[in-house]
């Protein structure tokens, strides 16, 4: 087991780094979160359907972002961390500064496509803490996946705030200041990483990897629209999962893989990546029925305004940055993702039990954030401590994707929670809908729990 560093006061130096690199992903975090925000908004404003509407907000970012984050890992681990974050921030601010005139959808989905890069702003950040504070990398490596949790509630009330009050196009310029801040910190603070792997880039594997998260995550977003046994979803399905089942053995013939075949399935890491795809599943059904909860006018829900359902959920994700805190000073990393997957299934279980006021819905979010807060920040301590040094931000891309992959399955379990109770599309879904969502995401923190439990000696 590696080393990675007991947390003790920071430097200067290594504030400087976890400033930058927080800076980014509030960047990062401020224009996913609000754009989620401001859908209704926009969809009013263009004209547009939903699913159109939804794959600007959700579907392009998260299908591009989970091709080229692993790629992207493997690139900062050959050619420098920093360079790759550089040149990963330069194009996310062109693409918003791009976006701030885009008053139809179809240059809007290509923009959101492009901005799907940002998602490799959280494995070059974890590797960058790691080779500029090794000493402290548990610390930060703590703070810096806390900031993502708080910045997604800071953006959440701000994009509703607006929304509500001036209009969509400004989360792109708000979003460029933040990004243009963010290049400008990583330039000043950050020390430059040079890479320490060469040779040829296997471009086989990375097409067959490319290809296969394509098929998964395309039938994930169509079949709730096209329908789950339609030709086109069976059939994206079919190609990405057979892709994806030849991705590993075809690293293992390969002198010079993309991967190494260990980051995919050597030791501890399959436990890792399962854990990343069940806190991403149970994270989003949480994401998606809290504030929908909050948003509902009936015999249960609140009636809240946008930008009062984002105020109910921002206790919560202020909180997960004291998550990642305290999964960053444990001295244990699997007590650290246990801990957390059990706060995350209390809370889903009290959630399912309490929410008849808005201070019981508060307190028991509060309870599944601080879970994920400690999880999200054990999984890449959990990385750090079996990944190679020059493999680090490959293995927490592929890490990442498990995560992405495993919301963008979260979002599509929620909304069937929901449309199982909904019998008329006018007509709110029945209380039992988030009842039986908020249990569903209790289970599959469950399930994350046991995984730690069978694997607790891996580290």
């Amino acid at each position: 087991m590696t080393d990675i560093g007991s947390p003790r006061r920071l430097s200067s130096g290594e504030a400087g780094v976890l400033g930058a690199l927080a800076t980014a992903v509030l960047g990062y975090s401020f224009l996913q979160t609000s754009m989620v925000t401001a859908g209704a908004a926009i969809q009013r404003e263009i004209g547009t359907s939903v699913t159109l509407i939804g794959l600007a907000v959700v579907g392009a970012p998260l299908l591009a972002g989970s091709v080229c984050t692993p790629l992207l890992g493997v690139l900062g681990d050959r050619y420098g961390k920093r360079r790759v974050l550089i040149w990963v921030l330069g194009v996310y601010l062109l693409s918003s500064l791009v976006a701030i005139p885009v008053r139809s959808i179809e240059p809007l989905i290509a923009v959101r496509a492009i901005q799907g890069i940002g998602l490799a702003v959280l494995p070059l950040g974890f590797g960058l803490v790691r080779e500029t504070m090794p000493d402290r990398a548990r610390l930060g490596t703590g703070l810096l996946s806390g900031s993502l949790g708080f910045a997604g509630g800071i953006s959440l009330v701000a994009g509703g705030l607006i929304a509500d009050r001036l209009s969509w196009p400004w989360l792109f310029e708000f979003g460029s200041v933040i990004i243009a801040l963010s290049l400008l910190l990583v330039l000043l603070f950050v020390p430059d990483t040079p890479g320490v792997r060469s040779g040829r880039l296997d471009v086989r594997g990375a097409a067959v990897l490319a290809g296969g998260l394509i098929g998964v995550l395309l039938a994930i977003t169509w079949g709730p629209t096209k329908g789950w046994q339609s030709g086109s979803v069976l059939g994206f399905a079919a190609v990405g999962l057979v892709l994806l089942a030849w991705f590993p053995g075809l690293q293992r013939r390969t002198s010079q893989p993309l991967i190494d075949p260990a980051l995919l399935g050597g030791g501890a890491m399959p436990v890792t990546h399962l854990a990343a795809f069940l806190l991403g599943s149970a994270q989003f059904v949480f994401y998606i029925l809290v504030p929908q909860f909050a948003l509902a006018d009936g015999s249960y829900g609140f009636a809240a305004s946008v930008t009062t359902a984002g105020l109910i959920v921002l206790p919560g994700s202020l909180i997960m940055l004291l998550g990642g805190t305290v999964a960053g000073m444990s001295r244990s990393t699997w007590a650290a993702l246990s801990l957390g997957f059990g706060l995350m299934a209390a809370g889903g279980v009290a959630l399912a039990l309490l929410h008849n006021t808005v201070t019981e819905v508060v307190l028991t979010y509060v309870v599944v954030c601080l879970g994920i807060g400690m999880v999200g920040a054990a999984l890449p301590l959990a990385i750090g401590n079996v990944a190679p040094p020059d493999r680090l931000a490959t293995a927490n891309g592929v890490n990442a994707v498990a995560r992405t992959v495993g919301g963008s399955v979260g979002g599509q379990l929620a909304a069937a929670m929901l449309a199982a109770t909904q019998p008329v599309a006018a007509v709110p879904p029945m209380e039992a809908g988030f009842i039986h969502g908020f249990v569903l995401a209790a289970v599959l923190a469950g399930v994350g729990f046991l995984a730690v439990q069978l694997r607790d000696r891996c580290l």
